[in-house]
């Protein structure tokens, strides 16, 4: 798994969302938002309607924006 050397701290809910895509056989873009820049971009995010909840992770896939780690999973689920 290419992502386990990366030297970013992930948390729990982004670690078991990018191993259900690495299992699932699913190319994917990973976009970092460090903790520095975290605060700036939850206000944009949540002002323009990107993250509802303001949390991550949040996967874009076939043209929805889906939130929320088990959401995430049960739709990989069903890939």
């Amino acid at each position: 798994w290419s992502w386990w050397s990366n030297s970013v701290t992930y948390s729990f809910y982004t670690l078991i969302c990018r191993l259900a895509l690495d299992l699932a056989g699913i190319e994917y873009t990973e976009k970092i938002i460090s903790f520095s820049e975290w605060p700036d971009k939850k206000v944009q995010f949540i002002a323009n309607g990107t993250l509802p909840f303001g949390q991550l992770p949040m996967l874009h896939i076939d043209g929805m924006d889906i939130v929320q780690s088990t959401s995430i999973l049960r739709y990989l689920s069903n890939k």
